[in-house]
């Protein structure tokens, strides 16, 4: 018989550090160098521990398997799905980091991989016993030898934090009895952060039947249909990619083919699709004028203040249909800029800035507003951050690239070129201004909310912020209801959930190897998340899921931002632009409170 004499997990692993790998395993050992094989790996300890030495010996039968690999019962990453690598031979070729096969599935599906590999249902249902035993995500090594499985170690997975287990746990409960589901946290999320009852039912009603969002999709020749397509999770907004597909596209859609790609499911609705298709693909920009001139025309609007809660919503609901359709067109200006551009050697965020030679000045923003009235930066009630205008000003550093590509160009292809650039920043300064007018109308909303709950609540008027928009207009709130609503509001709070939740294994090769860049710029730094920016010193690269509006706060403490999700459109990323911050947007998840070095011109990010 032979014997594996090794360091025993159970002492140098837990919930947040391993040390896997660091100390000395002897494989093969006979009885006659037992004694032996153990005093050499605890005399490998003592060096590497030092006077903290605390450490335990595991004797193990040592078989000589035909399979080993190691099954996490979670993804390592944070997400729901179980991880299986496997290898022919032993376990160090996994551990060890060389190439091996690898299975990504949930519990409840594991059953399909069976014909990839036979003992993946077994597995799972080991996985998923031992995590019910130390009730966290396990990383657990196993092999095979004779058609039999062995379980050789089990050590928490340090990388998923308590809120990801508590996310996880949450939606195994909610998602139980649903055979199909895919939901994604879109750019909808970036705005609407955690939204309370007030603010989800607000956007709510833009996207109903008969709401502004439909009247601004019809103003484009498109036609748009509400299909429910909010979903909250926790405390968390995500869309229903099913329904937001069909409300614009009604024969395409994810589930019948398990797809993360839209696909033809039925017929019924081809005439609307095609037309849709169309309508988006040859929008027009030549309404630019037009809508400049009604955003003005809002803006110079004088909001009385003595109106009812009800008109003040009814005004909003009636103009966020403008702000809206700006939104679109401005949409489609950077998309066709961007396509122009996909053989040039450029990069968009940083040209939306910069004043080429020989090209007009994009629109200045010339209108005044009352900034002092102005509360937050998007069209979300819940948002109370700072307001910071954009558009007025263009800060980048290095601009002799710029003059080196445009330079460079042939004289028809500046002249072919510059319309575009220049009606993508026309739009981007309108869209500037519908932004500044959705806050004005906002927060004129949002004083009369406060007002209302000051006279219903008193001190606990911020209890109104968990009534819904139609209980207001309507008066018939409740304090008790708000208060439930305000308690599993706070108790949602320890949840954490991946950007997408999928009943199919969402593949990491189909997304784009390419990072993508939104403001220009060269750093490195520590990548961190925001509640870790006062606890590491040096140069910090904020580690966000989305560019939210009250990310300015923390930018005197960051020399760039890395996000999960968001655009060239995104407020944060326009005031990064004008800033100076570089500023990337991943494809795929990193690793925290590692050195990187970002490029938001390239979207490049290269580990230290």
């Amino acid at each position: 018989d032979f014997y594996a004499v090794r360091s025993a997990a159970l002492i140098e692993d837990g919930k947040t550090s391993s040390s896997a790998g660091q100390f000395k395993t002897i494989l093969k050992v006979t009885k006659e160098t037992l004694s032996e094989a153990i005093l050499s790996v605890v005399d490998d300890a003592r060096l590497k521990l030092g006077n903290d030495f605390r450490f335990s010996v595991i004797i193990q039968e040592c078989i000589d398997p035909d399979l080993a690999g190691v099954i996490f019962s979670r993804n390592p990453t944070g997400g729901r799905e179980m991880v299986l690598e496997y290898n022919h031979g032993v376990g160090e070729t996994v551990v060890g980091g060389e190439s091996v096969k690898q299975i990504k599935f949930l519990f409840e599906r594991s059953y399909i991989h069976k014909f990839k590999f036979s003992h993946t249902e077994e597995l799972a249902k080991l996985a998923r016993e031992i995590e019910d035993i130390y009730q966290w995500p396990q990383d657990i090594e196993w092999a095979i030898k004779d058609e039999r499985v062995y379980i050789l170690q089990t050590r928490p997975v340090t990388s998923v934090k308590e809120a990801n287990w508590q996310g996880i746990k949450y939606l195994e409960n909610e998602l139980k009895n649903e055979d199909y589901y895919y939901f994604e946290q879109t750019t909808l999320a970036e705005t609407f952060t955690k939204p309370r009852p007030l603010a989800l039912s607000m956007l709510e009603a833009m996207y109903a039947q008969g709401g502004p969002i439909e009247e601004a999709y019809k103003k484009c020749g498109v036609k748009y249909f509400a299909t429910d397509q909010l979903r909250m999770f926790g405390n968390e907004l995500f869309v229903d990619k099913q329904a937001e597909v069909r409300s614009l596209f009604p024969i395409l859609g994810y589930k019948k083919f398990n797809s993360q790609i839209p696909k033809i499911e039925c017929l019924s609705g081809s005439f609307v699709t095609f037309a849709n298709q169309v309508a988006l693909s040859f929008m027009s920009l030549a309404p630019y004028q037009k809508l400049n001139q009604r955003v003005d025309e809002l803006l110079g609007v004088n909001l009385d203040e003595s109106d009812s809660l009800e008109k003040k919503w009814q005004f909003f609901i009636e103009n966020y249909a403008l702000i809206f359709e700006v939104n679109l067109r401005s949409q489609k200006a950077l998309t066709t800029l961007r396509h122009m551009l996909k053989n040039d050697a450029t990069n968009l965020s940083g040209l939306l800035n910069y004043d080429l030679p020989q090209l007009a000045n994009f629109e200045q923003n010339k209108f005044t507003y009352e900034s002092d009235s102005l509360v937050g930066n998007s069209v979300s009630i819940d948002d109370k951050s700072d307001f910071v205008e954009t558009g007025n000003k263009s800060v980048i550093e290095n601009t002799k690239q710029f003059d080196n590509w445009w330079n460079r160009l042939p004289e028809w292809r500046r002249h072919g070129l510059s319309p575009y650039i220049k009606k993508a920043r026309d739009y981007m300064a309108l869209r500037e201004k519908a932004r500044i007018a959705s806050v004005c109308l906002i927060s004129h909303v949002r004083r009369a909310v406060e007002d209302y709950g000051e006279v219903v609540f008193k001190e606990e008027s911020e209890l109104v912020y968990f009534a819904t928009v139609d209980e207001l207009v309507s008066e018939s709130i409740s304090l008790e209801v708000c208060k439930q609503r305000e308690s599993q509001y706070l108790d949602n709070q320890k949840f954490s959930f991946p950007v997408r939740i999928a009943s199919f294994i969402y593949q990491d090769e189909n997304l784009s190897q390419e990072s993508i860049g939104l403001s220009a710029g060269v750093t490195e730094g520590s990548l961190v998340r925001v509640e870790d920016l006062d606890a590491v010193s040096g140069s910090k690269i904020l580690y966000t899921k989305f560019l939210t509006p009250d990310l300015t706060q923390h930018l005197d403490k960051i020399v760039g931002i890395v996000t999960e999700q968001g655009g060239l459109l995104s407020h944060m990323a326009i005031v990064a632009r004008e800033l100076g911050l570089p500023v990337v947007c991943v494809q795929k998840p990193l690793v925290e409170k590692s050195s990187i070095s970002i490029n938001g011109s390239t979207g490049e990010v290269s580990y230290l």
